[in-house]
């Protein structure tokens, strides 16, 4: 079955976001579920993965329309999402990209099997290049499970191979510098991982569903929530902001389920 995607009259299609460029060529939207067979944008695709985090963010535990973050805006009310339902909208400048997509999804189902999910499911719609994705509440019950998630869908347009995390962390791409010459350079989801401490990041990993639970109230994000500091929020709210500022003391009072080890495509290699 083919999803059929229909314009959004509440969503303003010319909003200048501020996003910086990004390798992977797609871009994301939360949808409205019309019916069975028909979606519609919930707001302006983005590429930028923190817009996701604000949206869900907002109007979930904030609980008020978002106004202007670097250019953003969503109203909760005209933009219903179904959080028990959720889907999403990729829609991919580059065929390359979205095959190789369709290619590593089974990377996602490693993560997937791994915290007892159900599988994502793909669905091709009426806009060329662009897919609908259908996935488990499970990943947009925190900011810090929907931003590794969303990290990991961007992630599957590489043409990955071996471990998930080092082959992220190692692949190297071609860029010019401002006279146009080319130079190697590390990709930009794996320069999001160089500072994070590998140990930390296992452990995330690994305990990911128990964090979730104990930040279900956004302790770490509290003093920029108390005090409406939307840009903090935007800058904060995923897994990477979390593993580099606010993850020690809450990381050491997880009690490591050790008795369910990763498979080795989803394992962090320290």
């Amino acid at each position: 079955m083919t999803i059929k995607i229909t314009p959004n009259p509440h969503i303003n299609l010319n909003q200048k976001l501020d996003q910086v460029d990004q390798y992977i060529s797609n871009k994301y939207s939360f949808v409205t579920k019309l019916n069975s067979e028909t979606v519609s944008i919930a707001h302006p695709y983005v590429k930028c993965r923190d817009f996701l985090n604000d949206v869900l963010i907002f109007s979930n535990y904030i609980k008020k329309d978002i106004d202007r973050i670097y250019g953003f805006t969503f109203n909760i009310d005209s933009n219903f999402i179904n959080w028990a339902d959720p889907q999403l909208l990729i829609k991919y400048e580059k065929k390359e990209h979205l095959d190789l997509f369709i290619k590593n999804i089974n990377y996602l189902h490693y993560f997937e099997t791994f915290y007892e999910l159900s599988y994502t499911k793909v669905e091709e719609t009426n806009s060329k290049k662009t897919i609908l994705v259908s996935f488990s509440p499970f990943w947009v019950s925190n900011t810090l499970s929907l931003s590794l998630y969303t990290f990991i869908l961007r992630c599957l347009s590489y043409p990955l191979e071996d471990n998930f995390w080092e082959y992220i962390k190692n692949y190297k791409i071609i860029n010019k510098d401002w006279q146009g010459k080319p130079y190697t350079n590390v990709n930009p989801e794996g320069y999001l991982l160089i500072d994070i401490n590998p140990d930390n990041l296992s452990s995330f990993i690994q305990n990911l569903p128990q964090i979730v639970e104990q930040n279900e109230n956004y302790d770490y994000l509290q003093y920029h929530i108390n005090n409406d500091n939307k840009y903090s929020i935007h800058d904060q709210a995923g897994f990477v902001s979390f593993l580099m500022y606010h993850s020690k003391s809450i990381l050491n009072n997880i009690e490591k389920n050790n008795n369910k080890l990763c498979p080795v495509d989803v394992k962090v290699v320290t």
